[in-house]
């Protein structure tokens, strides 16, 4: 459901090309990186931990509802978490741990 069917493989191969755009270090990620963490013991890849963690949540979703995966509603749902953590940081005073997370992918407003 995560990773082998047509479906989930388009929106795997997308989601990885969107975040190559974004960082320096492409990445290639196989299914067991995809379902179990990418290099999960470097902490400097925590943000793609989550990233990965929100576009499993996107495909869980999505299969819920019938629908296929898809990058647009991905980014849509991505950006409402990075949004919703961004306020939990002003009000705990932790904006700049949020800042230091989020500016790697340059979504937040650094």
């Amino acid at each position: 459901m995560f990773c082998e069917c047509p479906d989930a493989k388009i929106f795997w191969k997308e989601v990885i090309m969107w975040w190559n755009t974004k960082r320096p270090d492409n990445i290639d990620l196989n299914s067991i990186e995809i379902l179990y963490g990418y290099k999960p013991e470097i902490t400097s890849f925590y943000v793609l931990k989550h990233y990965l963690l929100i576009a499993k949540y996107h495909v869980y979703l999505a299969r819920n509802q019938s629908e296929t995966p898809c990058l647009q509603v991905f980014l849509a749902l991505l950006e409402s978490e990075i949004k919703c953590e961004r306020q939990m940081a002003i009000k705990n005073s932790n904006y700049e741990k949020y800042r230091a997370k989020w500016t790697a992918l340059f979504i937040c407003d650094a």
